[in-house]
């Protein structure tokens, strides 16, 4: 049975007439440099929106000294349009210091008034590891939403800068004071479909809350179930409201309950794999089975792919959870399948990932579109084309048989 996520080699050539050999292998060295970032109004409608950037390195644990050996440079973006640029002789991360988060660091600073939307794009490179990347985050100007000025904080009030919260972890919304409507939903969503459906993501139907109450802004909160959570002021403004997922512990890391621990391996799978995994009473033997069956009982070789796929899981959860866990989204899955991409570029609401291969000079782009969400600002949707379909075969084949290994060495 062919896997779901796999597809034929024979019918489809690529655009750019590339040999497919030559595209493998394609990942990055890890570590990764991380980056993601929110731009909020904090201190109102009336003043200049603060844009706050979290900064780690998967694996490591950085300290604030770290980011005199960093340097960053950003640009806002409208339409096609560059209209602010910071240079990085003029943009000193060092100085930006706003506290820690999640083994990284976070930074802020304030952002120039406009009328119109843009796209502010950050690029920082870490001159200590050579280790450089890219990231866009949506600014807000004009017209303020509610999801513009209250935000989720930690118990010290500082931004999040993340879709999630743990089972008991203690967060706030600052901004608003007021009485806050949330609505729950228990509603799991679909993993991204393989880069070469053109049919593109599952979309729900329309979701009904499972439950709804009331909060009061400010005050301190912890949740204990988990699943999706919209927190609105007014419950008709329908893109204005903010996400905010509950998931057990240790996420981002995969737990070893079934249904989480199986689930993400449909990327590199075949149905009856999906099948089997899930029939099976026991997760630990069904998972032995899987993993050394795929490497004909290469025990060493497994183990080694096993730790490699689960971080990579991890880190997509960490990077680009939004109203569903990091691993099913678009952007989520590409990067668990590719790893971090060689370099990024960006224009107003679209993303690009490039990943090259130095030996045959060979490049492959995805392109992601940012899309209105109820949910948050930070959905991006890959155009997909049929093309993909080797490239994409010629991926899950490094994976099943360790060759991403090799890249790693």
């Amino acid at each position: 049975m062919k896997p779901p996520y796999l597809i034929s080699l024979k019918r489809f050539c690529l655009v750019l007439c590339l040999p497919l050999l030559s595209l493998s292998p394609l990942w990055a060295q890890l570590p990764a440099l991380q980056l993601k970032g929110q731009v909020i109004y904090t201190a109102g409608a009336n003043a200049r929106p603060e844009a706050y950037l979290w900064i780690r390195i998967a694996g490591d644990t950085l300290g604030q000294a770290r980011l005199a050996s960093m340097k960053g440079r950003y640009q806002l973006i409208q339409a096609a349009n560059v209209v602010h640029e910071v240079a990085v002789e003029d943009f000193k991360l060092a100085d930006l210091f706003a506290g820690y988060r999640d083994d990284g660091l976070v930074v802020k600073w304030q952002l120039p008034r406009f009328d119109t939307p843009a796209t502010l794009f950050v690029a920082v490179k870490d001159e200590k590891t050579g280790l450089q990347t890219a990231v866009s985050v949506p600014v807000q100007y004009g017209r303020l939403r509610f999801r513009d000025t209250v935000f989720v904080a930690d118990a010290k009030g500082l931004p999040l800068i993340r879709a999630f919260v743990r089972t008991g972890e203690s967060f706030q919304l600052k901004g608003s004071k007021e009485a806050l409507w949330v609505r729950y939903f228990k509603h799991s969503f679909a993993q991204a479909a393989p880069p070469m459906d053109l049919k593109g993501e599952k979309t729900s139907p329309t979701l009904q809350p499972d439950s709804t109450f009331q909060i009061r802004g400010e005050s301190l909160l912890s949740w204990q179930e988990q699943g999706l959570y919209l927190i609105q002021k007014d419950t008709n403004d329908i893109y204005g409201g903010i996400g905010l997922r509950v998931e057990k512990q240790p996420f981002p890391q995969i737990a070893r309950r079934k249904e989480e621990a199986i689930a993400p391996l449909v990327y590199v799978s075949t149905s009856k794999e999906m099948e089997q995994l899930q029939a099976a009473p026991e997760l630990k033997p069904a998972l032995d089975r899987y993993w050394l069956k795929m490497f004909n009982g290469d025990t060493q070789k497994a183990a080694t792919v096993i730790r490699l796929y689960y971080r990579q899981l991890k880190e997509a959860n960490m990077m680009f959870t939004n109203y569903k866990e990091g691993w099913k989204t678009d952007q989520g899955m590409i990067y668990l399948i590719f790893g971090p991409p060689h370099q990024i570029s960006a224009g107003q609401d679209i993303e690009q990932w490039a990943y090259t291969n130095k030996n045959s000079f060979s490049k492959i782009t995805f392109t992601f579109k940012r899309q209105n969400n109820p949910f948050t600002d930070q959905h991006y949707v890959l155009v997909r084309y049929l093309e993909y379909e080797p490239i994409w075969y010629t991926a899950i084949e490094q994976w099943r048989y360790g060759y991403v290994l090799k890249e790693l060495q």
